[in-house]
């Protein structure tokens, strides 16, 4: 296991060089969201590592700057997420302006996220040798995280399913199935694929209802603009759909090892 688990550690760390170069060449959106996932998988992976590398200076260092970057790009990813929206309706004169305005924004907040980022991939990502591992702390510590992460979820649920405007924890509940799900896929194996498999159906329908909650309440924070009213109308209603959708797909999980 800790053969698999540093092998597999090792290429998450490359992938996150590897997105901070792209990015800072080129800060496109498609490359400003692989590198949110790629922060966040070394995130939780550094989680399992083991404790006198977690409590590390350096390693706290690193993860500081890392989540200072996070949050600078969080607010550039949202403006991505709202262009991409309301981009796929078509324009006129009033909404192109928005548009326009909405780009110039995304600049501004780029320069920002941009030194953040700068910083990050100066910062040292922790490394780790097979020999660095213990099996039973390993295996600890992933269970305790599939446990609270599965506790987590199964106490959400019951609160968005009776209020579809509870946004908040909606976006929570996002939060802690990806989690689940990139552990999962950190830990990929037969007896979790269905697991794996749920937990995807379940992101398509919650990343769709972030991505409008976002917009929609960007698009109320205008006021009355003509313009954007029949695209609010659609967004709720297709918002509507996928609310509607996740709650006929939901159930509790079940305490699950994601152990080999």
């Amino acid at each position: 296991m800790k053969t698999s688990f540093a092998a597999k550690y090792g290429r998450t760390r490359e992938n996150l060089t590897k997105r901070l170069k792209a990015y800072l060449k080129v800060s496109n959106p498609e490359n400003v969201r692989s590198l949110r996932i790629a922060m966040r998988r070394t995130s939780l992976s550094i989680e399992l590592l083991p404790k006198k590398i977690r409590k590390a200076k350096a390693t706290r260092t690193f993860l500081s700057s890392l989540d200072e970057a996070s949050k600078a790009n969080a607010r550039v990813r949202d403006l991505d997420i709202i262009l991409s929206k309301i981009s796929t309706y078509k324009p006129d004169q009033s909404m192109e302006e928005r548009i326009s305005g909405i780009k110039e924004t995304r600049e501004s907040q780029l320069q920002a996220a941009r030194q953040q980022t700068t910083v990050l991939q100066k910062e040292h990502i922790p490394r780790i040798r097979e020999q660095d591992l213990s099996v039973p702390k390993l295996q600890k510590r992933l269970n305790k995280t599939t446990n609270q992460l599965i506790a987590a979820i199964n106490g959400r649920l019951p609160m968005v399913l009776e209020d579809s405007n509870n946004v908040r924890d909606l976006h929570l509940l996002r939060i802690d199935c990806r989690r689940l799900r990139y552990l999962t896929e950190l830990f990929r194996s037969k007896k979790t694929a269905k697991l794996l498999s749920r937990l995807r159906s379940w992101q398509s329908q919650l990343g769709f209802i972030h991505d409008s909650d976002l917009t929609i309440d960007y698009l109320r924070n205008l006021g009355e603009a003509p313009e954007m009213q029949p695209i609010l109308s659609d967004l709720v209603t297709r918002r509507i759909q996928s609310y509607e959708k996740f709650g006929s797909i939901t159930k509790q999980i079940p305490l699950v090892s994601l152990l080999p």
